[in-house]
C-alpha cells in the first residue's frame, strides 16, 4: 500500500512498481481523476536500423483529456508507472504500489516469496526512560513521508509515541497524517493485519 500526498501549490510526481504477491487487481484511474493529473509508462520501440536499439516512447494517460483519448485506463500488475497528482491536500491510497524515490534509504521489497511466505518487520515496542520519565517507543512502523524525516530510519531507530490531545473541539486524530511535517502518525500498511494472519495460518499448518 502506498499513500501518495498532494501538495497545495505543486504538481507532485511519484514513481513505483505496481504489483505484489497480494491479490493484485488492476487499479482504475477513472475513479480517481479528481486527484490524478496524469500517469506515464515508458517503453522502447525496437529499431531495425543498424547500431540502433530503438526509440524511447511514452504511453500517457492525462485526465484533462476525455478518457477515450487515454493510452490506458488502469494500473496493471507487473509494471512501473509515473503518477502525477494534481494540486490539492488529499491523499491517494494505491494497494500493491511500491514507491521508489531518490535518497530515501531502503524502501522495502516488492516481494520476497510468492509461495505464501512474506517478509514482514513486525512492530516492536519498549518502555524507555527519558529525563526521568518512562515513555513508550516503537520500531518498524512506516516511515513518515515529509522531507523533515528523510534521514529517519524507522526500521533501526526507536520513535517515541505521544498521545494526541486536540487543540480544538472540531479536530480529531485525522489532523495528523504520515505526511505531517512535525507530528507524523505511527502507522502500518493497511495489509499488515492480513499478513500477520497469513503467517499464523502457515504456522498452524506446520504444527
Amino acid at each position: 500500500m502506498a499513500r501518495l500526498s498532494q501538495d497545495s501549490e505543486n504538481f507532485i510526481k511519484y514513481r513505483g512498481w505496481y504489483g505484489t504477491c497480494a491479490d493484485c487487481t488492476p487499479f482504475n484511474i477513472l475513479d480517481h481523476v479528481s486527484v490524478i493529473q496524469s500517469v506515464n509508462q515508458y517503453y522502447v520501440q525496437p529499431s531495425n536500423e543498424e547500431n540502433r536499439t530503438g526509440n524511447l516512447l511514452v504511453a500517457e494517460t492525462n485526465t484533462s483529456n476525455p478518457h477515450h483519448f487515454w493510452d490506458f485506463q488502469e494500473l496493471k500488475c507487473g509494471a512501473i508507472y509515473e503518477i502525477t497528482l494534481k494540486k490539492g491536500t488529499s491523499i491517494l491510497e494505491i494497494p500493491n504500489f511500491v514507491l521508489s524515490e531518490f535518497d530515501k534509504g531502503d524502501q522495502g521489497r516488492i516481494v520476497t516469496d510468492c509461495d505464501g511466505k512474506t517478509e514482514l518487520d513486525k512492530l516492536e515496542f519498549r518502555c524507555q526512560d527519558i529525563n526521568g520519565k518512562s515513555v513508550l517507543q516503537v520500531k518498524n512502523n512506516l516511515k513518515p513521508t515529509h522531507s523533515n524525516f528523510s534521514n529517519r530510519n524507522t526500521k533501526e531507530s526507536w520513535s517515541t509515541m505521544y498521545t494526541y490531545i486536540p487543540t480544538h473541539s472540531h479536530m480529531d486524530e485525522s489532523a495528523h497524517t504520515l505526511s505531517d511535517a512535525f507530528w507524523a502518525d505511527v502507522a502500518v500498511s493497511l495489509d499488515y493485519i492480513d499478513i500477520l494472519d497469513s503467517d499464523k495460518k502457515m504456522l498452524l499448518k506446520r504444527v
